[in-house]
């Protein structure tokens, strides 16, 4: 019999808010807080989150790009990475026109869409 090993928990947060980088309401407090109180249980979370214009940051790292099929129409996402700034959580950024603006018209269309890119995202867990 092989002695027990601990095995490391994975855990994808996909929010469409994380304080401070974008911020509406009480979804980005709990995104900003959970991950980071998951990683002190030696939990190792990644976070996903549209890279919306407002977003400011300091050199992400460009990771790649997905190939995401919507509506019959093939649409490139491009793959960013950073760290939260107040709890060093990775935080990976999928920008797309769509995800410009949060308020823009067809919301529903949004948020089908990134569900669609997170998917393929998770097709390809080495990028994450």
């Amino acid at each position: 019999m092989r002695p027990f090993q601990a095995r490391v928990m994975k855990v994808l947060f996909v929010t469409s808010e994380m304080e401070p980088l974008f911020k509406l309401g009480g979804l980005g407090d709990v995104s900003q807080s959970l991950p980071h109180a998951l990683g002190k249980l030696h939990v190792n979370v990644t976070v996903v989150l549209p890279y919306y214009a407002t977003i400011k940051l300091d050199r992400p790292l460009c990771l790649g790009k997905l190939g995401v099929t919507y509506k019959n129409e093939r649409h490139l996402v491009f793959i960013f990475a950073t760290r939260h700034p107040k709890s060093s959580v990775p935080v990976v950024l999928l920008r797309h026109p769509l995800f410009n603006d949060y308020h823009a018209p067809f919301i529903v269309d949004r948020f089908a869409f990134y569900s669609l890119a997170v998917t393929a995202l998770i097709g390809q867990a080495e990028a994450i």
